[in-house]
């Protein structure tokens, strides 16, 4: 029998002496043997429990619910920082800083509460998976802002409304039109709500007309639900006023992007309490898809 009988038996000289039971219980060899170790592999597959793809669904759906979790407690410091107009980054994020910033700080105050929530934020999770950068950040309040802009949309529905635009220039000299709805409830309420800030280069009426029907397009609103009404100043005072905590001379950096989300969650204060914590993570699950 010579080879046939060990490791390539099968595969490239063949094996051809089946009729001889030594021959064949040699081939089969001791516990540690080629043909043992793999028909322990080849039980361990077809167990149901052990199988690959069960095990790793089990690893995956523990770890979903992990970052799930762990999203949610993100989502909660959020939604308390666009609140109270607190900026989320620290002048120093390094590891051996003291202060890096409300953001990390917050969620550092909130770990301790919970050991479950302490051994899944910050350092205790997956290094790629912290969701502390720049980026995550403005995604998650850019998904704040769609919720709440999604509210008033929904509560506009098909009905009429008056558009207030005012411009100001903000601590960087930016000329900045704020956007303001007027529009009755369905129980009779007159309501005025902020629903965008765009950065424009001068104000031509054109120019000015082109951002507000591309403020109007982008809100699923439209000119022909447009009407005449009176309109007072205060809305656009506050959101000029929210404007100049949101971005100081320590803050001059803050991009067009993230301002309008964050003013706008700010200054709809009513809305954004109406907000539910899992819409955002949804919205945040599809923009990270």
């Amino acid at each position: 029998m010579g080879q046939k009988g060990w490791r390539d038996g099968f595969v490239s000289q063949g094996y051809d002496t089946w009729n001889k039971k030594d021959a064949f219980r040699t081939h089969v060899g001791g516990v540690n043997s080629f043909h043992n170790k793999e028909k322990e592999k080849c039980e361990f597959l077809i167990r149901e429990k052990q199988a690959i793809n069960v095990v790793l669904r089990r690893q995956t759906e523990a770890e979903d619910r992990k970052y799930k979790a762990r999203l949610h407690v993100y989502v909660i410091v959020v939604r308390l920082l666009l609140k109270t107009s607190l900026p989320f980054c620290g002048h120093d994020e390094l590891v051996n800083s003291e202060n890096k910033g409300l953001y990390i700080e917050v969620l550092k105050a909130i770990r301790e509460a919970s050991e479950d929530i302490f051994n899944n934020i910050l350092e205790n999770a997956p290094k790629n998976n912290q969701l502390i950068s720049p980026k995550i950040k403005k995604e998650l309040v850019q998904c704040f802002a769609q919720e709440v802009i999604l509210s008033i949309c929904e509560e506009i529905g098909r009905d009429v409304f008056g558009l207030l635009v005012d411009e100001s220039s903000d601590v960087s000299k930016k000329e900045q039109m704020a956007f303001v709805l007027c529009y009755v409830d369905s129980f009779g309420f007159v309501k005025e709500r902020f629903i965008g800030l765009v950065h424009v280069k001068d104000t031509s009426s054109l120019i000015l007309k082109n951002a507000i029907n591309e403020v109007l397009t982008s809100n699923k609103l439209s000119f022909s639900q447009q009407a005449i009404c009176e309109i007072s100043m205060v809305s656009l005072e506050r959101c000029f006023s929210k404007m100049k905590l949101l971005k100081t001379d320590l803050r001059n950096k803050i991009g067009d992007d993230f301002l309008n989300d964050a003013l706008l969650c700010n200054v709809e204060t009513e809305a954004l309490a109406k907000v539910e914590n899992e819409k955002v993570i949804e919205q945040f699950q599809k923009m990270s898809a």
